[in-house]
């Protein structure tokens, strides 16, 4: 008699011969409504995970605060550059706090924002400030961090919803843009979509014999993932850049999902 087969633990790869976790296809982090099943509204439900992986997935925590980050960024009267008086190299970037609400302690660190006194000529503390803080690219930091945590909810989606099985390597691709409507809705191009909340909805459809696209808006975050299931070379990145020309990509190419914790995106 053959042993039953143990369930697979979709971030790291490998078979869960313990308790099983269950983590949530869509990240709690990203639901507003209280009730989790609600009439209108698409559930996601959940997926096998060790409960390790699921508890150490870091970027979900900080999730909320990079769309407040990228919203603000997006916003010409929240931000400026300043050039240091003494030192031309220095280039620093002021942010309006009032127009980024909500970001914690741990937070303002994860993303390594520095509250900076005012008293200096042009407004900039001197280079001495910055000794031993780490240079920070806060578009960049902060659109990974989105890139992650939805990134794996869209394999989460692949995996539940279109028998899709878990790749030796994951190769991702994306790009995103911030869209200001309310509107924004590709139902009449790709197909009806329950949304999971509102302003939050993924549409999902193949882009070849081996590879999906997933379209995920989070407000106002839109999020074009292309996922390459191929194991030989294709021309899928080819055909997403002639479709997205004006956009920048990025690349994650890992052996597990949990890979998209540490600095896995690459521009491409």
């Amino acid at each position: 008699m053959n042993a039953p087969k143990l369930p697979i633990c979709y971030l790291c790869g490998l078979a869960i011969t313990g308790k099983v976790s269950r983590d949530h296809v869509v990240p709690k982090q990203m639901i507003k409504r209280l009730q989790p099943r609600a009439k209108g509204y698409d559930y996601a439900d959940t997926i096998d995970s060790h409960e390790t992986c699921n508890n150490l997935f870091g970027p979900e925590g900080y999730l909320r605060a990079a769309i407040t980050i990228l919203a603000g960024l997006n916003d010409s009267e929240a931000v400026v550059y300043k050039q240091h008086v003494t030192n031309p190299n220095l280039r620093v970037l002021f942010i309006n706090a009032e127009k980024f609400p909500g970001l914690s302690e741990l937070d303002l660190q994860f993303f390594g924002i520095a509250n900076a006194p005012n008293e200096h000529p042009n407004g900039v503390p001197p280079p001495e400030f910055f000794h031993g803080r780490r240079k920070t690219n806060l578009l960049r930091d902060a659109m990974y961090t989105a890139f992650s945590v939805i990134a794996k909810s869209s394999a989460a989606l692949l995996l539940t919803r279109h028998s899709i099985s878990i790749p030796t390597q994951w190769k991702i691709y994306a790009t995103a843009y911030w869209d200001q409507s309310d509107v924004f809705d590709l139902d009449e191009h790709v197909g009806k979509t329950i949304p999971f909340d509102d302003g939050l909805k993924a549409w999902i459809k193949s882009a070849s014999a081996d590879a999906w696209q997933v379209i995920y808006r989070y407000e106002h975050l839109v999020v074009v993932l292309l996922f390459d299931f191929a194991t030989a070379k294709t021309n899928v990145l080819e055909q997403l850049r002639n479709t997205l020309s004006s956009c920048e990509i990025h690349a994650f190419i890992g052996g597990c999902l949990n890979d998209l914790m540490g600095p896995g995106w690459q521009p491409v």
